[in-house]
C-alpha cells in the first residue's frame, strides 16, 4: 500500500496563516474600528521582495537615521506590526509614508 507523503511542518512564524486581519483600537471617521492586514515575515510577494522589513532595512530604504524611524513610529506617521518581540514595518506602510510625504510636499507649494 502506498504511503501518503509526510505533511510539511507549519511555518514557525505564522502557523500557516500568512495573512491575518488585525483590528486596532483606533476608530475611523464612520465609527468603525480600523483593521490592518498583516503578512507573515517569511512569506514573500511574487516579486520575491519581503513584505515586512526590519527597522534597519527601513533606515536604508528611506535614507533616514534610526532615531528618525523610531520618531516616525512613535508619532504614528509610520505604521508597524509586531511578531512576538520583533517589530516589523510592512512594505505597504513604507509606501503609505512615501505617499504621505509626496502629498505634504504637494500641499506646501
Amino acid at each position: 500500500m502506498p504511503q501518503s507523503p509526510t505533511p510539511a511542518p507549519p511555518c514557525p512564524n505564522c502557523g500557516d496563516f500568512p495573512v491575518v486581519a488585525v483590528t486596532t483600537g483606533r476608530r475611523l471617521p464612520d465609527g468603525a474600528r480600523e483593521t490592518n492586514t498583516v503578512h507573515c515575515a517569511t512569506h514573500t510577494t511574487t516579486t520575491g521582495e519581503p513584505r515586512l522589513y526590519r527597522i534597519t532595512d527601513a533606515v536604508t530604504l528611506l535614507n533616514l537615521s534610526r532615531s528618525n524611524i523610531y520618531d516616525l513610529i512613535r508619532t504614528g506617521r509610520l505604521r508597524t506590526v509586531t511578531q512576538g518581540r520583533a517589530r516589523r514595518i510592512p512594505a505597504t506602510a513604507l509606501n503609505e509614508y512615501i505617499h504621505l510625504l509626496e502629498h505634504e510636499a504637494g500641499q506646501a507649494t
